[in-house]
């Protein structure tokens, strides 16, 4: 997992956002997340993913 910083480079959402954009359920996304296909941090409990991860993987499916 990686470190969360405030970098404009880096720009981590929500699980509910990053479906929202990829068209996916939250579970699907953490599946691919699990599988290692996108990445994800966990700045305590809960999933952020990589805008640029999720826009790529929408621009992968068109």
């Amino acid at each position: 997992m990686e470190q969360m910083t405030n970098s404009p480079q880096q720009d981590y959402i929500t699980p509910r956002e990053a479906a929202r954009i990829a068209y996916l359920s939250v579970k699907s996304l953490s599946r691919l997340a699990d599988e290692g296909k996108i990445r994800t941090i966990r700045p305590g409990k809960h999933r952020r993913y990589l805008r640029a991860d999720i826009e790529a993987l929408v621009g992968d499916a068109a």
